[in-house]
Formats: C-alpha cells, sequence, structure tokens
C-alpha cells in the first residue's frame, strides 16, 4: 500500500431494475449499464513504521558475516540440549512404563548411564532403588513394584546438560526473545530518563528556591514532585562489582529474514520498536549532555555511563534456513547482536 494512495473497488451499487434496463433484440436486458463501481481511495496509516530497504550488496555482505555471529559452539549447545531433553524424556517414560508393569527398568537398554551418540549422562536425579533382587523367593509383588520405581537421590542436583557458551549472552534468537528485550531496554532507557530529569529538577529547586525536601518518597512519575537522590547499588556503583539488578547489554542489530516470515505479521511491531527506542535514544544522550554539564561527576552514577547507540534494522532475503542451520535450530526468524558483542556488523 503507497503513500500516495491506492484506488480501490469496495463493491457495486445496483440501480432499480425499472427505468434503467436497455431492452435489445429478442428481450435480452443490458445489465452493464445496471452496476456502478463504488471507488474509495486508501492511504497508508501514518503511524506505520516501514521496514528499511537494504541494497543486495549489503545483504550478502551481512550473509556472508553470519557464520561469524553465529560460531559452531551455538549449534553444538542447541543440538546437545535437545539430545539431552529427549535422553531424560525417553528414560523417564521408560520408568513409568516399568512402574506400571512392575519390572525392573534396569534391564531395559535405554537405561544405560550414557548416550552413544550425543554424550550425554544420566539424569542424576532418578537413581535406582537398591532393594532386593525381584527375583528372590521372598520377595512379594508389593515390594517388585516399589523396587522398580525410580526414586529422587538426596543431592537435589539436575540433569548435568551441556555448558552454555558465553557467546549467547551476547545474542537474542527468536521473535518473542526479541521483543521482550525491546520492550525491556525502553523501559530502562525511560527510567534512566526519569531519574536524571529529576535529579536536574531538585538541583534547580535547591539553588534557586531553597525548597525542603519533604520527608517522604514520591514516585518518579508524580509530576513536579521532587525526590530525594536514589542511593541503591544498582545505580550509584559505577564499578559493576556490587549491583543487584544491572540491566543487560542493548541490542545494536536486527537482523530478520523477512520474505520467510509467514505470515510476515508476526514481525510488523518490531520496526516500531525499535523507532521508539531510537528516539529515546536522541532524548537520553541530549539530556545527559545537560546533566553532566550540571551535575557533580560522583552523583552521576549509572544514568549518565556512556552514550547510547541506536540499534539497526537489517532485512535480509530467503536465509532464514541458513542461519536457523548455524544456530542449530529448526527455525529462526529473528537475531540480535548485542551491543556488548565482540563481533559488529
Amino acid at each position: 500500500m503507497s503513500k500516495e494512495g491506492q484506488t480501490v473497488v469496495v463493491g457495486r451499487a445496483q440501480k432499480g431494475p425499472k427505468g434503467s434496463q436497455t431492452k435489445l433484440g429478442d428481450g435480452e436486458v443490458d445489465r452493464v449499464k445496471m452496476d456502478k463501481e463504488v471507488v474509495k481511495a486508501v492511504l497508508a496509516s501514518p503511524l506505520t513504521v516501514a521496514w528499511p530497504n537494504l541494497p543486495r550488496h549489503l545483504q550478502y555482505a551481512v550473509t556472508q558475516v553470519l557464520p561469524l555471529l553465529l560460531p559452531t559452539e551455538v549449534a553444538d549447545y542447541h543440538v546437545s540440549r535437545q539430545r539431552c531433553q529427549k535422553r531424560a524424556n525417553r528414560v523417564a517414560r521408560t520408568a513409568e512404563r516399568a512402574a506400571k508393569r512392575g519390572t525392573n527398568p534396569s534391564t531395559h537398554p535405554t537405561a544405560t548411564t550414557t548416550h552413544a551418540t550425543g554424550g550425554c549422562p544420566m539424569p542424576e536425579d532418578v537413581t535406582l532403588d537398591p532393594s532386593p533382587s525381584t527375583k528372590s523367593p521372598g520377595c512379594t509383588k508389593k515390594d517388585q513394584s516399589q523396587a522398580s520405581v525410580p526414586q529422587a537421590s538426596t543431592s537435589g542436583e539436575g540433569e548435568r546438560g551441556p555448558a552454555r557458551p558465553e557467546i549467547l549472552q551476547h545474542l537474542v534468537l527468536g521473535i518473542n526473545e526479541m521483543i521482550k528485550a525491546l520492550e525491556q531496554q525502553i523501559h530502562v532507557l525511560k527510567m534512566e530518563m526519569m531519574m536524571m530529569a529529576d535529579r536536574l529538577a531538585l538541583s534547580n529547586g535547591l539553588k534557586s528556591a531553597q525548597v525542603t525536601l519533604p520527608t517522604q518518597r514520591f514516585l518518579p512519575t508524580a509530576p513536579d514532585a521532587p525526590v530525594l537522590p536514589h542511593t541503591s547499588p544498582q545505580l550509584e556503583d559505577r564499578t559493576g562489582d556490587v549491583l543487584l539488578h544491572k540491566p543487560p547489554a542493548a541490542l545494536a542489530f536486527v537482523i530478520v529474514p523477512l520474505p520467510d516470515i509467514n505470515p510476515p505479521a508476526l514481525v510488523d511491531p518490531i520496526p516500531q520498536y525499535c523507532a521508539t527506542y531510537n528516539s529515546l535514544v536522541y532524548q537520553h544522550n541530549h539530556l545527559s549532555r545537560i546533566f553532566k554539564s550540571r551535575i557533580k561527576a560522583a552523583d552521576w552514577g549509572l544514568v549518565a555511563d556512556g552514550t547510547k547507540e541506536e540499534v539497526r534494522v537489517v532485512p535480509l532475503a530467503r536465509v532464514e534456513g541458513e542461519m536457523a542451520a548455524l544456530a542449530g535450530l529448526r527455525r529462526l526468524a529473528c537475531l540480535g547482536i548485542r551491543v556488548s558483542s565482540r563481533y559488529e556488523l
């Protein structure tokens, strides 16, 4: 749908049958003049954020960089984790069937301690009860059923799967995780701007009218309400050692294989979220310069720590299969690269 407009046929309105029928030969009626096309101009919504147009040579360059963004350890981790999950489910189903039949699941061929292909260890939270053998003459049927049921170990440790690679801390995989990450970093940016504005208002009030600070704390969203300086470790400590709730790094690039998404409405919110974040980044950087010029460096905290970077949307061609193969997943509709990653496009 173009911004200039598009002519769309909405419907047809029929005239009355009397007075508009043109009689032809042999009693035929001309039906063409009875119909009237109703034409209405439809414009694109001004609130819709369009996807950027990326040249083909840039798309090809990004495609060549994908193996660096998704190293082989990412695919190995996802494949090994899937094998471990299947292994644990198979052992659990075997134990459940053995408990119903009243047999010993340790004789089942799948109840080995290691996985032959994936090297996944047997879950440690499932151990066989070392009760007397079910073949002994003095063992009753009740004892046999109790001996065949797996029991939880006292260690309380879960299944030890593959180690999570460090590179996954700098990546966001999937549509849902992408939208959650964008929403989170928008919320963090708004809170930082709100706290900088509150501190600026507090400093201006003390210098001009010597306003007495209230004893109670006001909400940051209260209009024209000065608040006490926030002294929580997650905002005041600049070393990062005692941070309680340090948010993850913001996204720098969002890669979407747009032609492979069906329906396309699944990824329609992504350009809107990115545009919202980029507009807040511009406001944050401008407010941060004012904040640093009026507030002492010792009182900056983390709200004005560094300049924020905009997030860039990179729509690609039909490369979802290649991206999913590099990540070791069946499908991969979105790939996000955080600013903390050592690789840049």
